[in-house]
Order: structure tokens, then C-alpha cells, then sequence
């Protein structure tokens, strides 16, 4: 047999050193370890006096917890409620909501039109996952009753007389028109007495739209004189007890506060509207509690004269601008709790919700969505009325060929019925 010389080579005792260096593992150097399980995939559903979410499996997860929470970005913390770490075959967390609304400290009855907000985490073994992306849910609305359909709109019009008011009223109207409504409650009409729109409306819609009397107020109601007839319109304040106006905590003056109350055509039931516009002390500095204790006391106010001038077994409606309040999550005292704790129900209580990570004021700017629910300086609340069909915020309506909305304020409306 032949025999392969043996062949020796040489390296330099550097070499060799960062050879064997590299080939050993470090000193206490930990075994690979697995990657990081992945973030949960959810999706929410309402459910009678309850809302749920649901996760589709993460990879590298063999156990899930759901955080549940009653205000958006932890504004609440006291109120977080964390659940066990679920298995791995856990699909789906549910939480009740609170069945009695004048007692709820979460606010999340149904009458509120509040969300529940959750989000998902992941592990794997002593490993913590991400967060899912925080959800907003809100419990099932029933169908309502059938009756008479009623879209009201709520619209702070900014200033109207004033701040180019020949340009932006067309374009006001148009925005009313669009959404097919019925009945409008307007405010900041100023020196104007609403004619304009209601004119402007009744050549864009092909319908008689009239303004309800009330003299000199601070908003206006506007109604589709071929839906409703008008049965009587002032102002709510002359009904205020003693010791109870409405008035502004910044001026101190009188709130001049219109009502309307209306009759569905072929139908015998009333129902009231009334256009508010609450005036905290300090506006500026957005909802804060003295602000909300203030508004919460017009709301009180407004109910009490509301209260002298109809049955309080009539469906009545209070509508416009309640100068934030929705900002302090918990505070029981803005108008919300007030009005749901007297039992009202906020027509974000709804089957159907557009535009609520929008604010409803815009700043005269374009408007970009939140990650889960805006603020509301603007709403309606409604009295015998438990639920809607359809509740919108119109965020991003513009001036013809800007991006400057014709007011401050977002057009809101909701659509329901009105019990027969």
C-alpha cells in the first residue's frame, strides 16, 4: 500500500488562541433561548349587559391574560381589572357591564353609550408577550321599538352672523342635508334667527324646513315642517325654578335656551327638543372637574325646568355643545352621568356608530383619528328613547376646495323612534 506522506503546518500562537477563543462557549453563556411569543390577534363583540373579546392563536404562546379597563390610555387606573393567565386554548374573555345605570360607578350601563376598552397579552412560560392593540367595546343595543323615525342633528354653528357666515352657511346646510335629517338643534346662532338655513335647507331637500318661535336665545331649532308639525317653542328658562337658572358661569348671565315641542305627522305623541349650550367658567382649559361640576349643574338646571314645562312621561330630547366633560374619566358630576343617572340614555348607546375617534371639535383644522374613542364636547341625550338605530360624528366636511371646516364644531346626529 502507498503511503501519503504526512504534511505539518504552522500557525502563529495568536491564531491558534482566537481558535479555540471562538470555538468554546462563554462562561455561563445561557442555552439559545426561544423568540418572544407573538402579539395576540383580537376581535370584540357587544353582548346583552356584556361586551367579549377574542384572540386567534399567537405563535409561541401557551397562556393569555385580558386587561380590562374603563377609560382609554389608562386615564382610569383605579378601575383596571386584570384577568388570571387563561391556557393556551382560551379563545375569548368576557366582561358584564353594570345593569343599573343611576348606581353605576364605571359608567358603562347600555344608557351611557360607553365603551369597555381591553387588550390581550401573550407568554410563554416565565416570558411575557406584547400587548395587543387596546379595543374599544361597547355592550349590544337592542332593536327599538318601532314608531315614528326621528334624525336629529346637534350643530354649534361658530359665531353665525360673523367669521365669513355668507360662505359658511351654504356649506352648513349642505353638511345638514347630506345626513337626510329631520330635526336640527343649532347654537351659536347669534343675531341670526336661523331663517337662512332653514331657507337654504329647503331648497337643497325639496322640503318645507321651518324655525321653531323662541324670541331671542342662544341656538335655534330647526325642523321638516312636512314630518312635524310645531305644537308650542319659547325658551326653557321661563319654566327654571327658583334658585335653578341656566345660566354661563363665565359671563353669569342667563343662557337664553330654546325648546320646540314636536308632533310626528299621522301620529298623536309629543316629544321635546331642547338646544343647550353649557358655559363653564374656564372653557379654555378643556374638561377639567370644576368645569364639570359647573356643566353638571346646568344639566341639573335644565332638567328641572324641562321637568315644569312637560310630563316627565314625555320623550323629550336635549341636544348641543355640553363643553366637554367626557375628558375626566370617572368624575360623576358633567352632564352624562347627570343626565344618565335621572334616566336618560346618550345616543352613542347605539346598533350603529360612525366617527367616534374623532372629536366632535376640530379646530377649524383637518381632523386625525384617535386609537380608540375621541372626546365629545357635543351630544344628545334622550328621555324614553332607549337606544338608536344610528349615532355619527362628521369629522373632516370642509369648505369647497379647502380643508377648513365651515365651523369649530362637527355636525352630530343619531337616528331613532320616537314611540307611538
Amino acid at each position: 500500500m502507498r503511503r501519503r506522506p504526512l504534511v505539518l503546518c504552522s500557525l502563529p500562537l495568536s491564531a491558534l488562541l482566537a481558535l479555540s477563543v471562538a470555538t468554546l462557549p462563554a462562561e455561563g453563556a445561557a442555552p439559545a433561548r426561544k423568540a418572544a411569543p407573538a402579539r395576540a390577534v383580537t376581535g370584540v363583540s357587544g353582548l346583552d349587559n356584556a361586551v367579549r373579546i377574542s384572540w386567534r392563536p399567537a405563535a409561541g404562546a401557551n397562556r393569555y391574560r385580558v386587561k380590562w379597563a374603563y377609560a382609554p390610555w389608562d386615564k382610569w387606573p383605579s378601575t383596571t381589572r386584570y384577568t388570571a393567565w387563561l391556557p393556551a386554548s382560551t379563545r375569548s374573555s368576557t366582561r358584564a357591564v353594570s345593569t343599573d345605570a343611576a348606581h353605576d360607578t364605571t359608567m358603562t350601563a347600555v344608557p351611557y353609550g360607553n365603551p369597555v376598552f381591553a387588550r390581550v397579552q401573550t407568554a410563554y412560560g416565565s416570558r411575557l408577550g406584547p400587548w395587543s392593540a387596546t379595543r374599544a367595546i361597547w355592550p349590544r343595543v337592542s332593536q327599538p321599538d318601532s314608531g315614528d323615525g326621528v334624525r336629529l342633528g346637534t350643530y354649534n354653528v361658530m359665531l353665525a352672523g360673523t367669521t365669513n357666515w355668507a360662505r359658511r352657511m351654504p356649506r352648513i346646510a349642505r353638511n345638514i342635508a347630506a345626513r337626510n335629517l329631520n330635526v336640527v338643534a343649532l347654537q351659536e346662532t347669534m343675531n341670526t334667527n336661523g331663517g337662512g338655513i332653514a331657507a337654504r335647507l329647503t331648497s337643497l331637500t325639496h322640503r318645507t324646513w321651518k324655525v321653531a318661535p323662541t324670541g331671542v336665545s342662544e341656538g335655534r331649532i330647526l325642523y321638516d315642517a312636512g314630518r312635524f308639525s310645531l305644537r308650542s317653542s319659547g325658551l326653557l328658562n321661563s319654566y327654571s325654578p327658583s334658585g335653578q337658572s341656566i345660566h354661563s358661569y363665565r359671563t353669569g348671565k342667563v343662557i337664553p335656551t330654546p325648546y320646540a315641542r314636536l308632533r310626528p305627522a299621522g301620529s298623536s305623541r309629543t316629544f321635546t327638543v331642547v338646544s343647550v349650550h353649557f358655559g363653564p367658567a374656564k372653557p379654555q382649559l378643556g374638561p377639567n372637574r370644576t368645569g364639570n361640576k359647573q356643566t353638571g349643574a346646568t344639566a341639573r338646571a335644565v332638567l328641572a325646568a324641562l321637568n315644569r314645562l312637560t310630563s316627565t312621561s314625555e320623550p323629550a330630547a336635549i341636544a348641543g355643545d355640553f363643553a366637554a366633560g367626557y375628558g375626566v374619566w370617572g368624575d360623576p358630576n358633567p352632564p352624562q352621568p347627570t343626565f344618565v343617572r335621572a334616566g336618560w340614555w346618550d345616543a352613542m348607546a347605539s346598533m350603529s356608530r360612525l366617527g367616534v375617534r374623532y372629536s366632535t371639535t376640530n379646530g377649524r383644522r383637518v381632523q386625525r383619528p384617535t386609537s380608540t374613542v375621541a372626546s365629545r364636547a357635543d351630544g344628545i341625550f334622550l328621555r324614553h328613547i332607549h337606544g338608536t338605530t344610528r349615532y355619527v360624528n362628521v369629522a373632516n366636511f370642509f369648505m369647497p376646495g379647502t380643508r377648513v371646516p365651515p365651523s369649530d364644531h362637527n355636525l352630530v346626529f343619531a337616528y331613532f323612534q320616537l314611540p307611538r
